[in-house]
């Protein structure tokens, strides 16, 4: 049932929402229609009503223009707010990828100092040892170095 109800009113659902964005227009052409009606179909006071309602329907038809023209506005006013908001995350995001990129480099910059140091390190250990290995002369006897630790 509701499948058959789609298919057959599907086809004005534009008309629908045009009706729902101008409803004072719509409003307009239908007083329009009535006071077309009155001047035809009201034998005595048809013109005076008909009158009556043409200036009903301009003025509905004032009003539905007033309304889409703040409808405008308000489109325009939502589509740069909807660009700020856009170019405020594309800049945000270039900030964050910018800080990415720089830690990044600080860290290989780091990582780099680091390994120069320890290859430092490692060379001194291998210098020292090597000395210590080709020295002749002895080192510091047992006895010597806790007398050493008794004197303070």
């Amino acid at each position: 049932m509701i499948w058959l109800l789609t298919k057959v009113f599907s086809p004005l659902a534009p008309i629908f929402h045009f009706i729902g964005d101008h409803r004072y227009g719509s409003i307009a052409v239908l007083l329009i229609v009535a006071a077309a009606a009155a001047w035809v179909y009201v034998p005595v006071a048809g013109r005076k009503i008909a009158g009556g309602l043409i200036v009903a329907a301009v003025a509905a038809g004032f009003f539905d223009w007033g309304y889409s023209y703040r409808a405008a506005i308000d489109r325009k006013a939502w589509a740069q707010a909807e660009k700020a908001r856009a170019d405020a995350e594309e800049k945000e995001e270039k900030r964050r990828e910018d800080a990415v990129d720089s830690a990044a480099t600080w860290a290989r910059e780091e990582a780099r100092r680091l390994a120069s140091e320890e290859e430092n390190r490692a060379k001194q250990s291998k210098e020292i040892d090597d000395a210590a290995r080709n020295s002749h002369r002895p080192g510091l006897s047992l006895p010597f170095v806790l007398q050493l630790g008794k004197i303070r």
